[in-house]
C-alpha cells in the first residue's frame, strides 16, 4: 500500500524543464488547459500530461544540399525570368507564451514542420517576383532580403494562426 501511495503521489506531479513552457493536457479527454506553465513542478495533476514548447530563440536554416533528404535543404525557386535559383536562408523566431494553446490547437506537435513548409512556400512565391540576376547584385539582394523579411514578419504576425501573433520573428538572413 505504501509503495502504491508513493507512486500515486509522484505521478500526480507534472514537470516543466527550465528551457520550456508547458501546456497541461488531460490524458483521457485531451482537453488543454490554455494557461502556459513556467518551469517547475506542478501538483494535483493525476491523469495529466505536459506538452512542452521551447522558450529559447529557435532557428530554421535552409542550407543543406538540394539533393539531401533534410527538411532544411536550400530554397529552390523559379525567378520571374524563368531561371532556377537556389538560396541559402536562415531565420530565427521565438514562440509567444500567451498563445501556445492556439498554436497547439492549430498545428499540434507538427507546428515546427508546418512553419518550415509554409515559410518555404511563402519565400518561393515572394522570390518569384525577382529576376535571377537580381540575386547576385548586392543592391538588389538588399531589396530582396527586405521583401522576404517583410513577408515573413507578416506571416508570423497573423498567418501561423489566423489573426493571432503566436510567433515573434527575431531575424531573417539571405546568405
Amino acid at each position: 500500500i505504501t509503495i502504491t501511495i508513493i507512486i500515486l503521489i509522484a505521478s500526480s506531479f507534472v514537470y516543466v524543464p527550465i528551457e520550456h513552457w508547458g501546456l497541461k493536457v488531460d490524458s483521457i479527454s485531451k482537453e488543454i488547459d490554455p494557461t502556459p506553465l513556467k518551469s517547475g513542478a506542478y501538483g494535483n495533476s493525476l491523469g495529466k500530461q505536459v506538452y512542452l514548447f521551447p522558450r529559447s530563440v529557435e532557428t530554421i536554416n535552409f542550407m543543406e544540399s538540394y539533393g539531401s533528404d533534410s527538411d532544411e535543404k536550400v530554397l529552390r525557386l523559379t525567378a520571374s525570368d524563368a531561371a532556377s535559383v537556389l538560396l541559402q536562408i536562415s531565420f530565427s523566431y521565438r514562440l509567444k507564451e500567451e498563445h501556445l494553446a492556439e498554436l497547439y490547437k492549430e498545428h499540434g506537435f507538427n507546428w515546427k514542420t508546418s512553419i518550415q513548409s509554409n515559410t518555404r512556400s511563402l519565400l518561393r512565391n515572394e522570390g518569384a517576383q525577382f529576376r535571377a540576376l537580381d540575386y547576385v547584385k548586392d543592391s538588389q539582394r538588399i531589396v530582396i532580403e527586405k521583401a522576404f523579411d517583410t513577408a515573413m514578419r507578416k506571416y508570423f504576425k497573423d498567418g501561423v494562426v489566423k489573426g493571432v501573433p503566436v510567433i515573434e520573428m527575431i531575424g531573417f538572413y539571405l546568405l
